[in-house]
């Protein structure tokens, strides 16, 4: 998976400050993460308004020489062997992504990076995020939403999720 942004060239603990004490509590380090099968976009809300920190790429597969043809299970008895795709080569790289993207966030927990998160993915990216994310991380989420948002600017985006949201 490709990182990009400040938190690659900066490193988590660029972007995961706490805040302030404020009448002896601290405001939640709020991530949201923007996602669909082909990118993932993480933003902080430092404030009232959301700053991009970083965006997560697939990589290109290093298998993507196999396909269905080659790979699959067995169908018939031992005298005809052939193959039948088990799943299409996209929807694998789909999932492997989903799987590296709740890695990443997997670590940033670990890290200390956020207090609360926010997904906003599609529908199917949100039920492969939600099943291979960890506990704990779960644990964080203050919030689902299951739209694609990843074409929207910051601004077009922060209105989006004013609407549907309050946080």
């Amino acid at each position: 998976m490709k990182v990009t942004g400040k938190i690659a060239n900066q490193g988590l603990k660029a972007v995961s400050e706490k805040s302030p004490l404020q009448r002896g509590r601290r405001t939640p380090r709020i991530w949201v993460v923007v996602a669909d099968k082909g990118i993932a976009r993480i933003f902080r809300k430092p404030d009232v308004h959301i700053e991009l920190i970083g965006e997560l790429h697939p990589d290109e597969t290093e298998q993507a020489a196999l396909t269905n043809q080659t790979l699959g299970r067995v169908v018939g008895g031992s005298l005809h062997h052939t193959y039948e795709p088990h799943m299409a080569q996209s929807r694998q790289d789909e999932l492997l992504f989903a799987q590296d993207v709740a890695k990443w966030l997997e670590k940033a927990n670990g890290d200390d990076a956020f207090d609360r998160l926010v997904l906003a993915a599609s529908p199917r990216m949100l039920g492969d995020l939600r099943a291979v994310m960890n506990k704990t991380v779960q644990g964080r989420i203050a919030a689902e939403v299951d739209k694609d948002l990843t074409g929207l600017d910051e601004i077009t985006l922060r209105k989006a999720l004013d609407q549907i949201l309050w946080f």
